[in-house]
C-alpha cells in the first residue's frame, strides 16, 4: 500500500510542481520527502480500494492542469532536483511522470500477481 500511496503522491506533487512553474518560471521543486511520508505513517490506513480512488482523481486532476497549460507555456522552467539540480521544462516534467506513473504501474501490477 505504501507504494501505491507513493504513485498517488508523486501525481498530486507533480501537480503542484505545474501550478508553481506557472506562477513562477525557474521556481525551485520542494522535494517530496517520500522516506518522511513513510516514517509519519501516511499510508498505514490506506486501503486498496482507497488507493485506487485516489490515484484515479491525482491522475485525472493532474491531466486537467496540463491539458489547461497553452502551448506557449510548455517551456517555462522549474529547478528540479534529481539526479542534480537542473533548470527543466515543463515538457520535461510532463514526460517524466508520465514515465514515473507507467515504471510505477508495472511494479505495482508484479507485486499483486505475486500476492
Amino acid at each position: 500500500m505504501e507504494y501505491a500511496g507513493h504513485v498517488r503522491d508523486v501525481l498530486l506533487v507533480a501537480r503542484e510542481r505545474t501550478l508553481n512553474a506557472r506562477r513562477e518560471n525557474g521556481t525551485r521543486v520542494v522535494t517530496m520527502g517520500p522516506n518522511e511520508r513513510v516514517a509519519w505513517g501516511e499510508y498505514d490506513d490506506l486501503e486498496p480500494a482507497e488507493a485506487a480512488d485516489e490515484i484515479k482523481l491525482a491522475a485525472n486532476w493532474l491531466a486537467r492542469t496540463w491539458e489547461q497549460i497553452p502551448n506557449d507555456e510548455w517551456d517555462r522552467t522549474l529547478l528540479y532536483n534529481y539526479p542534480e539540480p537542473m533548470l527543466r521544462p515543463l515538457s520535461w516534467l510532463a514526460a517524466h511522470i508520465v514515465h514515473e506513473v507507467v515504471h510505477h504501474r508495472l511494479d505495482l501490477e508484479r507485486l499483486t500477481v505475486s500476492i
